[in-house]
């Protein structure tokens, strides 16, 4: 509420302070004619395209730039955030390293059911961001992280343990960058 609106006969002031006065009109943003960007400030677009998926997955002296960029920008994304001097934490350094070591446990364990296990990497992250409140920055970024590695493995092929390698190359590299925007153990 604002300065103006404490004149507005229709907003409910006994209500300051106890959340939104205004029932249905909290984010009703369906069928809006703003774009998604207007509606969420924090709506941040795929990281890595369709594109860029395919060659992490398919790593080259070409393509390792793209790579190296991504892991940056995803590590970024997912880092602590700067207000003024104020730092919102975001997923810890070792909240990451927890779904990291699980990935390289998959692969030391040689096992022949790398890629189903890999799969159960999704509900791992999706729990963690589910037990963080509503609306944090750290469930926004527990999120986002899963929506991307999720994409990414979606669009991995099963019977290529190559893109596996990839994978883990490509998620060490996040953990590695992730260490430089945030300040967590």
């Amino acid at each position: 509420m604002s300065w103006t609106d404490i004149n507005n006969p229709h907003i409910n002031v006994k209500n300051k302070g106890r959340g939104n006065s205004m029932g249905k009109q909290k984010n009703n943003f369906k069928n809006s004619k703003y774009p998604k960007s207007q509606k969420n400030e924090q709506s941040i677009p795929n990281i890595p395209s369709n594109e860029d998926i395919k060659n992490i997955l398919e790593l080259t002296p070409e393509n390792v730039k793209i790579f190296i960029e991504k892991a940056d920008e995803l590590a970024r994304n997912i880092g602590d955030k700067k207000e003024g001097r104020k730092t919102i934490e975001r997923i810890p350094s070792s909240k990451l390293r927890d779904f990291y070591d699980y990935v390289v446990q998959i692969k030391e364990s040689k096992d022949d059911k790398w890629y189903l296990k890999l799969m159960l990497l999704k509900p791992k992250m999706t729990y963690h961001a589910s037990k963080e409140k509503e609306g944090s920055d750290k469930r926004k970024a527990l999120e986002l992280f899963n929506n991307e590695i999720s994409r990414i493995l979606d669009n991995m092929d099963g019977n290529n343990y190559k893109h596996f390698e990839n994978f883990k190359t490509f998620f060490e590299a996040v953990v590695a960058y992730h260490k430089k925007y945030t300040r967590s153990n």
